[in-house]
This record gives C-alpha cells, sequence and structure tokens, in this order.
C-alpha cells in the first residue's frame, strides 16, 4: 500500500507538472522570463499626491550615517511629510543612534 500511495503521489505531482508546463510539454524557459534592463516595468499603482513614502533603514553600530540619511531624504523630499521612516539599529551600550543625532 505504501507503494502504491508514493506512486500515486508521483503521478499527481507528474500530472500537476504537465499542467503547469502546458498543451507544448515545454516548461517555461529561463530567458523568456527574464526582463531585459532597458525594458520598463510598469508600476502596481500611479502614485500621486497622497501616496506615502516608506524608508526602511538597518544600521549596524552607525546612528551618525543613518542620521544623516534621514536628514538628507526629509531635505530633498518634495513631499517631506509623506515620508515615514523604519529603522532597525544594532548599538552597543555608549553607541550614538540615529534620534540621538
Amino acid at each position: 500500500m505504501l507503494a502504491l500511495t508514493g506512486a500515486l503521489h508521483a503521478a499527481l505531482v507528474l500530472a500537476a507538472a504537465v499542467g503547469f508546463a502546458g498543451a507544448s510539454g515545454r516548461f517555461l524557459h529561463r530567458a523568456s522570463a527574464v526582463r531585459s534592463s532597458r525594458e520598463p516595468i510598469s508600476p502596481l499603482s500611479v502614485p500621486d499626491e497622497h501616496t506615502q513614502i516608506h524608508m526602511l533603514i538597518s544600521a549596524f553600530q552607525d546612528g551618525e550615517r543613518c542620521a544623516t540619511t534621514i536628514q538628507r531624504a526629509l531635505s530633498k523630499a518634495r513631499h517631506p511629510l509623506r515620508i515615514s521612516f523604519n529603522v532597525l539599529q544594532a548599538v552597543e551600550e555608549g553607541d550614538l543612534t540615529c534620534v540621538d543625532e
């Protein structure tokens, strides 16, 4: 019974693979799945004046650079009120944090 179950499982996997491969019996070629670097990628949505901008920052014992990144982002943004920051920071006792700077 165990061998039959294994054979049945293999048949179901094969049937799913053939269904995925389509009528041609070929799987999707890697070359056709890779996009040219010159082709534009369509956005999932079109940003407008209310679109939020989320910046994720990871900093390892580098409060000064983290603070500089946040300051630069806010100073260069057309709409700085739309920016939010999530900071993951690894610090030891005595290290400066993004907030300290």
